[in-house]
């Protein structure tokens, strides 16, 4: 099993534990002194749905909210305070964890000095994903 194949599996899972604490019960007292209890959505029904929303939808273009921005800022070659301020952030750190390196890893973008990724010129670009991404997410807006 591929750790794509797993990761749905586990999101499949936490997601109907989710809905089951979420899908309260209702209950009625019948004119029998009987008690009827109905749920607030069909379980089944639900499962269905979950399931279908994380198989057949293409995770292959989409990028975290983060990333998104960081592509919707980045034009031709940016260093790296280049991109933190069109973004307005200051904390080197935080842009690093959740901008840069998901967007690199995704191969969104690419350094312009892949050898020295320390180096002070250092400047990052898109790539033919990464502008194809950047479309997509302008066409969608």
């Amino acid at each position: 099993m591929s750790i794509k194949e797993n990761t749905r599996i586990e999101l499949k899972r936490e997601l109907t534990k989710k809905v089951e604490v979420e899908n309260k019960t209702y209950a009625r007292i019948t004119g029998k002194a009987q008690r009827e209890e109905r749920r607030l959505w069909n379980a089944r029904a639900l499962r269905e749905a979950i399931i279908n929303a994380i198989l057949h939808n293409d995770y292959t273009t989409e990028a975290p909210p983060k990333v998104e921005g960081l592509l919707r800022v980045l034009n031709a070659a940016m260093d790296r305070q280049e991109i933190q301020e069109n973004l307005q952030l200051s904390d080197r750190e935080n842009f690093r964890i959740n901008y840069l390196k998901p967007a690199l890893d995704a191969g969104l973008i690419e350094m312009t000095i892949p050898d020295k990724p320390n180096s002070k010129l250092q400047k990052y670009r898109l790539t033919a994903l990464g502008e194809q991404s950047k479309k997509e997410l302008i066409r969608m807006s």
